[in-house]
């Protein structure tokens, strides 16, 4: 009776079988069953992305579980976008284990300057199976007093001076800006319609077609512009470098030049050699072909 009761089982397993594969859609490849991995939301540990001062140290918690064996752990860190690289001096970057739990802490320090980084934390079992998760750390300087340089260019049509150096913020007629031309930061041109007011850089397209004889120029620099969400009050009430040290750690896109509205608030990274980064008020546009701006950088 034994061996028939066990005859039978094995039918019904057969069946069962048959049923299950008719069920199940020959093209779809089961997903391999992966370790979980979290990071530990304790006090003193870092969990998700967020901003860290620039040359600062930082754990995180890893917490890791699976079915069967973790067999490794993996942390690799992509710095400022580039590509991911094994962080030097580190003992656990790349760690053997055998258990189907793991809880450790990995402590390591930021780059001391502002910027952008992100860890990725990898864990997998003896078969590849592996599940990543990273943290992207935002490094900010410590704020610095900032001050406000206020100035007035003249577009092409104007006899005030058009180009403006971010270093000790002096506006240069076209005959001055020519000839330092390395030192010019940015140009305001008035588009051929009379209802585009343009702030961009020596190498831009835009400007050089406005301004032709921008195109001769020794030195072209090719600064950048990014319109900001902060309102003249904001920038108006700013004391220190905070706000600017997020603009300039930020990831958004920028252009060789903006099209300007009075009130707006304009981040502005310089290319020349000793340019500042700067945030730039759009004080007013007059009717006089000039505009005055007002020119938030570090007070050093």
């Amino acid at each position: 009776m034994r061996n028939v009761k066990f005859n039978l089982l094995i039918a019904f397993a057969v069946v069962g079988t048959l049923v299950l594969n008719a069920c199940t859609d020959p093209g779809v490849t089961p997903e391999p069953d992966k370790p979980v991995l979290n990071f530990l939301s304790n006090t003193g540990y870092i969990s998700a992305d967020g901003e860290i001062t620039e040359g600062s140290e930082f754990t995180v918690g890893i917490q890791a579980s699976h079915s069967s064996n973790i067999e490794s752990l993996k942390v690799r860190v992509s710095l400022d976008g580039s590509s991911q690289v094994t962080p030097d001096m580190c003992t656990l970057c790349d760690t053997t284990f055998k258990s189907k739990t793991l809880t450790v802490d990995f402590t390591n320090m930021v780059q001391n300057k502002v910027g952008y980084e992100e860890w990725f934390f990898t864990v997998a079992d003896k078969d590849g199976n592996e599940t990543t998760r990273s943290i992207k750390l935002t490094r900010t300087s410590t704020p610095k007093p900032v001050r406000a340089v206020d100035a007035t260019l003249g577009n092409q049509k104007a006899a005030e001076g058009s180009s403006l150096n971010l270093t000790d913020f002096t506006v240069y007629n076209l005959t001055d800006a020519t000839a330092n031309s390395a030192s010019v930061d940015l140009v305001y041109v008035l588009d051929e319609t009379n209802s585009l007011h343009i702030v961009g850089a020596p190498s831009s397209s835009r400007v050089q077609s406005i301004m032709t004889k921008v195109a001769t120029w020794t030195t072209k620099n090719a600064t950048e512009f990014r319109k900001t969400s902060y309102s003249a009050t904001q920038f108006n009430a700013m004391t220190t470098s905070e706000k600017l040290n997020a603009e300039i750690a930020s990831t958004s896109p920028t252009s060789n030049d903006v099209d300007i509205t009075g009130g707006s608030v304009y981040f502005v990274k310089p290319a020349s050699s000793t340019g500042r980064y700067a945030l730039m008020l759009i004080k007013n546009i007059g009717t006089d072909n000039t505009i005055n701006v007002s020119v938030l950088v570090e007070d050093n």
